[in-house]
């Protein structure tokens, strides 16, 4: 009877057959070992393997990166297939080697690349960076950008800011700019300002608010403000609104940035009708004003200054109110009333109007005290109705226009959509009402034609 039994097998080339892999029986037990001369290497490291089988796997490890660092790829592959086959490590242990595999052609690959860097184009290494994120290979997109030169980087950053902050690679960026910006130089502040701000957005979007925060306070004071707004928003998007409160004072230096997440908030805050809120969000804004550190203005230009930048901020929290939500006409003048802000008629028609919802701007056009707006809120409003097919309304609205032209050009509207809709007749009615007779031909035109289209 034989002493030997099959441990695995693997495929001969030299032959070009599959071979059993043989160990002495009970070779568990350690003993010396020795090999033929012309016996294969994948048989030698199995038979080495199995008779240590605690060091199995780091003794099979340090077998796969030789082979691969010396070129020997289908050796080590073909190591691995025979294990599979083998009792000697478990199928946890085969998939910890095969990643050992991974890394180390990851890594051969790795260097190749950065031996031909010098020979490739801008494109063609955004190309490699590019792929390299796309795999999720963060580690040596960012080893290859810090090897780059400091205008090809920085070019870099911009266009991959985003991604790098999405990714988690925002310290590493900062690094890098710390590297080759400073902040004595007006055009690198303003650099770092456009890199870190895309990146925080990258680390908002994954739901790291601190990190991102962090990160954006290494932007200088005079940009800052910019980026702590989109940190407000994104605070604010995902409910989290009293954080979002709580960074409000990080922006007010800038009448854009705070404008922009002041707006933004209280927009939220007015969809869900959160008017105590809404007033301490203003009281806020009136205690960080920057005006209240102007010795040389009175306070009734303090007072003026602050009550015009309120109504900016209302003005914006409303369109977003009203993008957003059904909210009432009513319930969105009684929180004008309660913060003591003057309502922003025109803008409130014209919402209205465009949401479908002519019958609560009528309500309160008359408020509009501006001829021109006033006429430009009436003709939204007369749109409105015209989708809505009400032509009796809308001809009863166009008559309040003040302005001529608006009140032409309004006419010509209406009769555009009842030539559409198959009513010639009431065509008829209002051909004569525009005093620009152009406007008069127009709707002729429009007429003859759909008579001619018809036969």
């Amino acid at each position: 009877m034989s002493n030997k039994e099959a441990i695995g097998f693997y495929y001969d080339r030299r032959i070009e057959k599959t071979r059993p892999i043989t160990a002495r029986k009970g070779s568990k037990q350690r003993g010396k070992i020795s090999f033929k001369k012309d016996e294969d290497l994948i048989v030698k490291a199995l038979r080495i393997a199995e008779q240590m089988p605690n060091q199995a796997v780091s003794f099979l490890s340090s077998v796969i990166e030789k082979l691969i660092e010396s070129g020997k790829r289908e050796e080590a592959k073909r190591l691995l297939e025979a294990l599979k086959t083998s009792n000697i490590v478990d199928k946890h242990s085969i998939k910890k080697l095969e990643d050992v595999a991974n890394k180390q052609l990851k890594e051969i690959s790795f260097r190749k690349l950065l031996e031909k860097l010098p020979l490739l184009t801008e494109e063609e290494i955004r190309d490699v960076i590019r792929k390299m994120l796309n795999e999720g290979n963060v580690e040596e997109a960012i080893n290859i950008i810090k090897k780059l030169s400091p205008r090809v980087c920085i070019n870099i950053l911009k266009e991959e800011a985003k991604r790098l902050g999405y990714l988690g690679a925002h310290e590493e960026v900062l690094k890098i700019l710390n590297t080759f910006t400073s902040d004595d130089d007006a055009m690198d502040r303003l650099l770092r300002y456009f890199i870190l701000s895309d990146v925080a957005v990258g680390l908002l979007k994954k739901g790291k608010f601190d990190d991102a925060i962090n990160l954006v306070k290494n932007i200088s004071k005079k940009h800052r403000p910019a980026a702590f707004s989109r940190i407000v928003l994104a605070f604010t998007d995902a409910g989290r609104v009293d954080d979002a409160i709580k960074l409000l004072k990080e922006v007010v230096k800038c009448p854009v940035s705070c404008r922009e997440a002041f707006g933004y908030v209280i927009g939220h805050l007015l969809k869900n009708k959160e008017v105590e809120k809404i007033k301490d969000v203003l009281n806020l804004f009136e205690k960080l004003h920057p005006v209240n550190r102007k010795r040389k203005l009175t306070n009734e230009e303090k007072r003026e200054r602050i009550e015009r930048d309120k109504y900016d901020i209302m003005y914006d929290a409303v369109k977003k109110a009203l993008d957003e939500s059904e909210i009432s006409l009513n319930d969105l003048l009684n929180v004008f009333k309660e913060v003591k802000v003057k309502p922003p008629y025109y803008m409130i028609v014209e919402k209205l109007a465009a949401k479908g919802r002519p019958h609560e701007a009528l309500k309160i056009v008359d408020k509009i005290t501006d001829y021109i707006h006033k006429s430009k809120a009436l003709r939204r409003i007369v749109f409105a109705f015209t989708l809505q097919h009400d032509f009796d309304k809308a001809l009863e609205i166009t008559e309040q226009i003040s302005d001529e032209y608006l009140k032409d050009v309004t006419y010509e509207d209406i009769a555009i959509a009842l030539i559409k809709a198959d009513k010639t007749d009431d065509v008829l009615k209002i051909v004569e009402k525009p005093s620009n007779h152009k406007i008069r031909n127009k709707i002729l035109e429009a007429l003859a034609l759909k008579l001619t289209e018809s036969f």
